[in-house]
């Protein structure tokens, strides 16, 4: 299968040309707009977010968490 990405300048022509390579059966529509990518910035803070809680949780006693070294040792 090949795959072309298309980058159309003008948003308003964006419906026609979708209509209009679905008429082609053997043209597979893969809408990247409705796929919201997180951008870097999202990434990295729900990367803290997700250590925040831990933190918490092994505070709480809830987990344990890894010793530092252990981490290191395994770069």
């Amino acid at each position: 299968m090949e795959q072309i990405i298309l980058k159309i300048k003008n948003k308003k022509k964006v419906p026609f040309l979708k209509e209009l390579l679905k008429q082609f059966d053997f043209v597979e529509i893969i809408d990247s707009s409705s796929k919201k990518r997180k951008s870097k910035k999202e990434e990295i803070l729900d990367g803290i977010e997700e250590s925040v809680e831990q933190v918490k949780q092994h505070i709480a006693g809830k987990i344990k968490l890894r010793p530092l070294q252990e981490l290191l040792d395994e770069l």
